[in-house]
């Protein structure tokens, strides 16, 4: 991916690792495929020197259509659109800020008509459309509450319940489901304006949402346990069933028909196959490049957002994913929800609608990074055609590639060398024919390799050298203030 400045938020811990004399082995399912052309006989040749841009350019497989820009004037607070959900000819967003409402019958101009918050809950996570007029919110600090969007201008709250790590939401036929800080709880909501808790059970570990339905079965997306299913055919006693590990942390998880699809960070998004509800089996996996946090799927398509950018792909055989497209975003892409060929994007402060083209076919290049590193590097295509590398051009600095065509789904490696500082590469990618990168003498280190000796600073000023920790783990923690 082209990776990109984002907003001031805060950092999650990045990983842990063990310093030893020997690298433990990359997850093989959280990487991307590897190319043909990477073994110890790689061989590369030149690409020609030059950069002129292709003329005409294959059509663009995701364009927008349409944007609304919520600014922190309009809201009085810093928003992040966490979570997204279709509402008719609406948008319903939760995050920082509260409830927002976005009219999105005209695509091209999308806008923001209503926000609604109640005491306390200037942030929710989750939002759950309950009918026609009542939606649910969460706050996994204030618990859940019920709008009125009788007049989607001005959203009401009409109840709410006080509980600390409620979050996931779900309903099922009548009856709202409630992932808790151990399982779930089930409401009521026959009357949205006084649900009634009914049933909980225990088994979940750390729930972050719920899926839809498929029959009386719900699955929890657990960041330690996986994908669990959650049996509502009694809502007065759900049973929580036997969890799937997929081998990453489970952040969302979508379900179309008897399918799933589990959004696992840097591993992808598993798909599953749920046709005996209480033992899905994955069946397939994609990978977008980023961190896959949340999907949504429309007529076949799934569109996944990652925190770079939207990827979209054909599942119309779920076990044999064919992509279609990607198209990096401007901010930092955390929600999705789709109808049709549209997918709305919570872009952090942006709404934005990307309309997919499915007679269009083109290539899209990805890197891991933003610049270019002096020796190998991989470049992988996320698109639907095939991409080409035409040239590239540099003062003091030559390109090699392993291939010029990478079909969809493919990739080939780059090697850089020179003493240049800067590097162009053209390429038949509608969204960049001319990429313009730095180039940086050293890159990280490959995951499973030993990771390189650094010395820190503590907070009492004490210096900390990595290499002295041989043998323990070592937890590396980013975090922001403001």
């Amino acid at each position: 991916m082209l990776a990109k400045p984002h907003l001031c938020r805060t950092v999650l811990v990045m990983f842990a690792a063990a310093c030893t004399t020997g690298g433990a082995d990359a997850d093989p399912d959280s990487a991307d495929p590897v190319p043909a052309d990477t073994g110890d006989d790689l061989q590369l040749k030149p690409l020609p020197e030059g950069c002129e841009p292709l003329d005409p350019l294959p059509a663009d497989p995701l364009t927008l259509a349409g944007e609304a820009r919520t600014t922190q004037d309009q809201v009085g607070y810093l928003i992040e659109l966490v979570d997204a959900e279709r509402f008719g000819d609406l948008v319903l967003g939760v995050g920082q800020g509260g409830l927002l409402v976005y009219d999105v019958s005209d695509p091209a101009a999308p806008f923001l008509l209503g926000k609604g918050r109640g005491p306390g809950q200037d942030r929710f996570h989750r939002v759950e459309v309950l009918d026609d007029r009542y939606v649910a919110v969460s706050n996994r600090e204030f618990g859940v509450a019920v709008f009125d969007l009788a007049d989607p201008s001005r959203p009401t709250q009409v109840w709410s319940e006080a509980h600390q790590g409620w979050e996931g939401l779900a309903l099922v036929d009548g009856h709202l489901v409630v992932t808790t800080h151990d399982g779930v709880v089930v409401f009521d909501v026959s009357d949205p304006t006084s649900p009634e808790s009914v049933g909980e059970a225990t088994g979940l570990s750390a729930a972050w949402e719920l899926s839809a339905p498929i029959g009386s079965w719900v699955y929890a997306a657990d960041n330690e346990l996986g994908v669990v299913p959650v049996d509502v055919s009694d809502p007065t006693a759900p049973v929580v069933g036997v969890p799937l590990a997929l081998g990453g942390g489970v952040l969302h998880v979508e379900a179309d028909g008897d399918t799933l699809y589990a959004s696992l960070g840097g591993s992808g998004v598993a798909i599953l196959d749920a046709a005996a509800p209480g033992a899905p089996v994955e069946i397939g996996r994609v990978s977008t490049g980023g961190a896959a946090v949340m999907s949504a799927v429309a007529d076949d398509i799934l569109f996944v957002v990652d925190h770079e950018a939207l990827s979209a792909w054909n599942v119309a055989d779920p076990a044999d994913p064919r992509p279609l497209g990607r198209q990096q975003t401007e901010q930092f892409a955390l929600a999705v929800a789709a109808t049709g060929d549209i997918a709305w994007v919570g872009d952090w402060a942006l709404l934005g609608g990307w309309r997919l083209d499915r007679e269009a076919s083109a290539g899209s290049l990805d890197l891991p990074g933003q610049d270019l590193t002096l020796g190998l590097t991989t470049v992988t295509n996320r698109g639907g055609g095939t991409l080409q590398l035409f040239g590239a051009s540099g003062d003091n600095i030559t390109v090699e590639a392993g291939s010029t065509l990478i079909p969809p789904g493919g990739a080939t490696s780059l090697r850089v060398l020179g003493t240049g500082s800067t590097v162009c590469i053209s390429t038949n990618d509608p969204d960049g024919p001319v990429f313009e990168f730095a180039v940086t003498d050293a890159g990280a280190p490959p995951v499973g390799t030993p990771a390189p000796d650094f010395s820190l600073l503590d907070l009492d000023g004490a210096e900390h050298r990595l290499s002295e920790q041989l043998g323990h783990p070592v937890l590396l923690v980013y975090f922001a203030t403001w």
